[in-house]
């Protein structure tokens, strides 16, 4: 028997039939936007059913709970979230939150947790917030809640969707006829049932089998013989190839970080935004990093929140640490003087390693 294809209504943006498999490596996203944005909703879906903006206490607490490294940045999109959430209480009354929905819809199981959804005159108005910098298209995420919540309600005729973006404080409001959802509906789950390849950027950028897809791999294998003349043959490329590849994304690599420099630069003389003749325009947005003086801060917070806790907010840096032990041993006893401190340290339990890998290029044996 053929397991029924599963899809989230927030993965509907990666119009890829093999994005949705479940089978072979599939890759996690749980990076520091993604920690902040899972921090961002929980403290919004609180604050709507309180009607209280969270404080700064409440905002800490969330982000130690979420591992945040950034908790002045999570106090500001929530800062930014309040205001957004103003504008748009009116349209959502008696709001549920954090709603999960499911349907199995034209051989295909449509799952969904809307952030927020109200139903007004016997039509369902979902919402989903934004709390990142990366705009991908939403639209396909909320026609997928929207449709969810019209099959609990077969009276109703159409469906209103938000997408709010925090950052922007803009938010993308529409209607859609009961029709037009079925109909849009009908067409993606019959393609995502294909056994159709769409490697675009946006489609791999955070597809889970990105790491397994060949026809991802095929893309970049191209990409990179365009930029360097070479002929790949259907079966791959090995070998010397693949070292001219390495040495062409090494030049690659540089060229783009000098075009970012260069970006910047013209927006800097255009006065810090730049019209781009399309409807779009580059900004320089001032940003800022709070950093604590260790030798002051310390005592104040041993005081303040005691050893034990104090331990939760600090870590070491050894390449700093090395620096300043070196600093204080004899000449030609700087080595050991840090290999005797690491010592100390791991007899105490205190030194952890976290295993990774880098790609390296060196002469064969």
């Amino acid at each position: 028997m053929t397991e029924t294809l599963r899809i989230r209504c927030s993965a509907l943006h990666r119009d890829c039939p093999q994005s949705h498999r479940q089978d072979g490596l599939r890759v996690g996203s749980n990076g520091d936007p993604a920690r902040t944005g899972t921090a961002g909703h929980s403290l919004a879906s609180a604050a709507v059913l309180s009607g209280e903006r969270p404080d700064f206490g409440q905002i800490h607490e969330v982000a130690t709970t979420n591992d945040v490294a950034d908790v002045d940045e999570l106090a500001m999109l929530i800062a930014l979230w309040w205001e957004c959430w103003g504008s748009l209480a009116v349209d959502f009354p008696d709001p549920a939150t954090e709603v999960g929905m499911e349907a199995e819809l034209d051989g295909v199981l449509l799952t969904g947790h809307a952030d927020l959804l109200s139903v007004v005159d016997g039509e369902p108005r979902a919402l989903d917030w934004k709390f990142g910098r990366v705009h991908a298209d939403a639209s396909a995420q909320v026609k997928g809640y929207a449709l969810l919540a019209l099959q609990k309600l077969p009276t109703a005729h159409r469906a209103y969707t938000a997408v709010v973006r925090v950052l922007d404080r803009e938010a993308d409001c529409r209607w859609y006829p009961r029709k037009e959802l079925e109909d849009w509906w009908s067409r993606t789950a019959a393609y995502l049932q294909t056994d159709d390849y769409n490697p675009t950027l946006e489609n791999c950028r955070y597809c889970p089998r990105r790491l397994a897809c060949p026809a991802n791999d095929r893309q970049i294998e191209q990409s990179i013989s365009t930029l360097i003349g070479l002929h790949l043959p259907a079966g791959g490329v090995a070998g010397k190839t693949i070292g001219q590849m390495y040495d062409a994304a090494e030049v690659l690599q540089a060229a783009l970080e000098r075009a970012d420099q260069a970006i910047r630069f013209r927006v800097s003389e255009a006065g810090g935004t730049l019209p781009l003749g399309d409807g779009r325009q580059l900004e320089l947005r001032p940003t800022s990093t709070t950093k604590i003086d260790a030798q002051l801060g310390l005592p104040v917070l041993d005081n303040l929140l005691g050893r034990d806790a104090l331990s939760l907010c600090v870590t070491i840096g050894k390449g700093k640490m090395d620096k300043t032990i070196a600093a204080g041993a004899a000449k030609g006893l700087k080595g050991k003087a840090i290999e005797h401190a690491m010592n100390l340290l791991a007899d105490a339990g205190a030194v952890h390693y976290e295993p990774g890998e880098r790609l390296e290029c060196r002469r064969s044996p």
